[in-house]
């Protein structure tokens, strides 16, 4: 379990961070919910995706060969290659960015107006085009932290930052009168705020590049080596994770993708466990496959895999009972009808829980080529999907297309590391975290008729319970391992919250 401690030290400290922005995220979300209503957030949300959109191809794939190269030539002591890397990937991306800045902002009444005929739509992408060049050269930025490892002022400037000015501009902009318009607005300043605060903390924190006396020493056709099928493997993801939205507000309206982006964003709550656990599993496993040590590498597959699971199987459960009342209580009752495509989207996303982190499985044993594989499959299918399901459907057609589309890419993914490795993640413990689910579920569907949980108070209560209740079944049901109280030890060691309680408690059922 030593090596269990690097993966709790840095799932700790990403938790935190992935944690923390999850709950601004929803704050914001709701916020914007609840102020523009379904049409105008479903304005703003294609206006998001086309701005990502547009930062993707901005980017070039270059700020990963940045973090990559940084990071090789400092191990290397080569300084003058570093700060080449460093201003090369800034230079080129200022280019970039300026020339698809300029693209959006002339292509911004084709888009908004002659394909979803909704001029705000053309209004809200010009602003946004002033965007691209702050959103890619922060994004080159913070993944250059990355490679100096100083992670941490990621996390501050990605996590907190961005996102609470995000919320506290945008709540100025709406009591001055700005709804649509103020959070178009917000944004764009909370962008700009981010890139100075990431050029004062990578220059005064990080690497002082601008006025270190060191000669840069340029290799721009390294970069773009090996950037470019990066980039390509990002459009194909963007297919997998935006094309929905775009197709709804073309076949249906875009009120439905306000609706539909509600469903989304509560569904992804599906992933909470597995963004925090898997962020430094890679290391891990790839050191285990160097020493040969495959043993050690199914142990740690099949635990990491069993959390992230065990996690993951209430919220998917009490999505499906209580679908409806969470969308009015967080977002008010103009978006119940998303209730559905939640349930479904929920499904989709806790199949990448539960098969785990296969993807740092083929990554460690060197199969990196079934990354673009896969997302090439999985993001012309869901394009596919949605081209048929959505006319017909609606936003329950997107979901179906979306979750189908998750489900496969992981899964293709699962059967690739057991044809490489001959590894798969499941044993006879999952049956007891699933039996533990449904004893626990049995209550909810009793309450659920009695009552009506439509108070946020009462529900998030009734939330809470229920994961406590579930927890205590998976102790009775002996659903712990000693290598699970290990784990939990090296939490409480790092986090620095003393657990005394909890691990007595736990640890009588081991």
């Amino acid at each position: 379990m030593k090596d269990f401690s690097i993966i709790v030290k840095g799932a700790g400290i990403t938790f935190i961070g992935f944690l923390a922005s999850k709950v601004f995220g929803y704050i914001y979300s709701i916020l914007l919910a609840r102020t523009l209503g379904p049409e105008l957030l479903g304005i703003f949300s294609i206006a998001l995706g086309v701005l990502g959109f547009s930062i993707m191809f901005a980017n070039l794939g270059l700020p990963y060969a940045i973090s990559r190269y940084i990071a090789f030539y400092r191990s290397k002591g080569e300084e003058e290659k570093v700060k080449g890397t460093l201003v090369s990937g800034i230079l080129i991306n200022i280019v970039s960015s300026a020339f698809f800045a300029t693209l959006l902002y002339l292509s911004a009444d084709f888009i908004g107006i002659t394909i979803y005929n909704q001029p705000l739509l053309a209004d809200i992408l010009r602003i946004f085009a002033f965007i691209v060049p702050l959103g890619t050269i922060v994004t080159s930025l913070l993944l250059a932290m990355e490679g100096f490892k100083k992670i941490k002022y990621k996390i501050y400037i990605r996590n907190f930052i961005e996102n609470i000015s995000k919320i506290v501009l945008y709540g100025a902009f709406f009591l001055l009168g700005f709804t649509l318009m103020g959070a178009a607005l917000s944004l764009l300043l909370s962008y700009a705020i981010s890139l100075i605060i990431s050029f004062y903390f990578v220059q005064k924190k990080v690497y002082p590049f601008v006025r270190t006396k060191v000669k840069a020493d340029y290799d721009f056709r390294k970069l773009f080596n090996f950037s470019w099928p990066l980039l390509a493997a990002s459009f194909f993801a963007f297919m997998l994770t935006s094309i929905d939205s775009f197709m709804l507000g073309y076949f249906i309206d875009t009120a439905s993708v306000g609706v539909y982006s509600v469903a989304e964003t509560i569904a992804r709550l599906q992933l909470l466990a597995y963004n925090s656990l898997v962020v430094l599993f890679l290391p891990i496993v790839t050191g285990y496959f160097a020493l040969g040590k495959k043993q050690e590498m199914k142990q740690a597959f099949q635990l990491i895999t069993r959390w992230i699971f065990s996690l993951s199987l209430p919220p998917l459960l009490f999505f499906f009972i209580f679908a409806p009342q969470i969308i009015v209580a967080f977002y008010g009752q103009e978006y119940a009808s998303g209730f559905m495509a939640l349930s479904i989207l929920a499904l989709g996303f806790f199949v990448i829980a539960a098969v785990g982190p296969t993807q740092s499985m083929l990554r460690a044993v060197g199969k990196t080529k079934y990354d673009l594989i896969n997302t090439v499959i999985a993001g012309t299918t869901n394009i596919a999907l949605n081209w048929i399901l959505i006319p017909v459907y609606g936003i329950v057609g997107a979901a179906t297309a979306t979750a189908a589309s998750y489900a496969l890419w992981n899964l293709l993914s699962l059967v690739e590391v057991f044809f490489e490795t001959g590894m798969h993640p499941y044993n006879l413990n999952y049956v007891k975290s699933i039996a533990a689910g449904i004893i626990a579920t049995a209550p909810l569907f009793i309450v659920s008729g009695l009552f009506n949980f439509d108070s946020l108070p009462l529900l998030v209560g009734l939330g809470l319970a229920y994961m406590a209740l579930y927890l205590l079944i998976l102790l009775l049901l002996k659903g712990f391992e000693k290598e699970d109280f290990e784990l939990l030890l090296l939490f409480e060691k790092k986090i620095g919250i003393q657990l005394g309680f909890l691990n007595s408690f736990v640890e009588r059922f081991i």
